[in-house]
């Protein structure tokens, strides 16, 4: 007799909450100067430069929400503010070598922080995460 197969749907909700919960755990454990949103906006500057209307779009805000955002990560040298070649009205936000560095050593920390509560794990339970950790990147690979 075969193994049953969950229920898709509580599977796909209980995933979803703990992955939710991990990632904002991990990310409020971090000693960053920056806040979640700001780690969020530099991270999605990660793909290129754009828009202040794509970034509040792909970040899900209100515009004059991201442009405060970039304002003050403008003053700390973190994006940098590029006019557009084809209107001059238009600028683009890149990510600045700071904002790097930055994200960087967030993601560090991070790592380490997760590392730490996974060595409170067994070998059994570590290697079902890893075989999960497969599943997950096949699953949401692009």
């Amino acid at each position: 007799m075969s193994p049953r197969k969950p229920d898709v749907t509580a599977l796909a909700d209980r995933l979803h909450y703990a992955a939710i919960h991990l990632v904002r755990r991990l990310r409020y454990d971090v000693d960053a100067p920056l806040s979640p949103a700001q780690l969020s906006a530099l991270t999605t500057l990660l793909k290129g430069p754009l828009t202040l209307g794509e970034l509040a779009a792909a970040e899900k805000v209100r515009p004059p929400t991201v442009t405060r955002m970039i304002q003050q990560l403008e003053r700390d040298k973190l994006v940098v503010r590029k006019p557009s070649p084809d209107d001059g009205r238009v600028s683009h936000i890149a990510i600045a070598a700071r904002g790097w560095i930055a994200l960087q050593k967030a993601q560090t920390q991070r790592v380490e922080r997760l590392g730490e509560r996974l060595k409170e794990l067994t070998s059994t339970e570590l290697n079902t995460l890893a075989r999960a950790a497969v599943l997950m990147e096949r699953i949401s690979a692009d």
